[in-house]
């Protein structure tokens, strides 16, 4: 009987086990704001951003007055999406040819941007009203059904693909200020 009990112990025990292994696991996208608190300027120092804690594929980053200290994209990096507001004066580039992916929304009001030398995407809704944008020499991949408002200041792109194949909606607005 002790025996028989046991095994039924055993058997409830590892079905509690396997119900929790195959619950799904979750993750909530959070915004992380650049605070410049880490030793060193590079994107994956984590504690340079708020909560010391690097930004995923599903978080918001965002740049403001809380630190101008200069970002180093020392990492292909992908974002849901990426704010740089006013008041922030610092400069993001990548070191190298890392690959930028931003999966929504791109907002430049201030600072200097400089794009990857190999590829940036851009695939929901882009503004650049002030700032510094540098082409860096790559490809801006703007994709999907997002809008694009470019407003000329400093805003130089060498090489662009506006790609909304299989989507309705897109939209373009931009004045030309100077030659092309």
């Amino acid at each position: 009987m002790k025996r028989l009990l046991r095994n039924i112990v055993n058997i409830v025990g590892l079905f509690v086990l396997l119900f929790i292994a195959s619950a799904p696991l979750t993750t909530h996208a959070a915004t992380y704001t650049w605070d410049g608190g880490g030793v060193d300027n590079n994107w994956n120092t984590c504690a340079n951003w708020s909560s010391d804690t690097c930004p995923l594929t599903t978080d918001s980053v965002v740049f403001s007055a809380t630190s101008t200290k200069n970002a180093d994209i020392n990492v292909d990096i992908t974002v849901s999406s990426f704010s740089i507001n006013s008041g922030y004066t610092g400069v993001i580039a990548p070191l190298a040819s890392q690959l930028i992916t931003i999966n929504s929304t791109f907002v430049q009001s201030s600072g200097t941007f400089t794009a990857s030398a190999a590829t940036t995407s851009m695939a929901g809704d882009s503004t650049f009203t002030g700032g510094t944008f540098n082409h860096n020499s790559g490809t801006v991949y703007f994709t999907g059904t997002g809008s694009r408002t470019i407003t000329p200041n400093a805003t130089v792109f060498q090489n662009v693909t506006f790609d909304t194949s299989g989507a309705s909606g897109a939209t373009i607005t931009t004045s030309i200020a100077s030659d092309m």
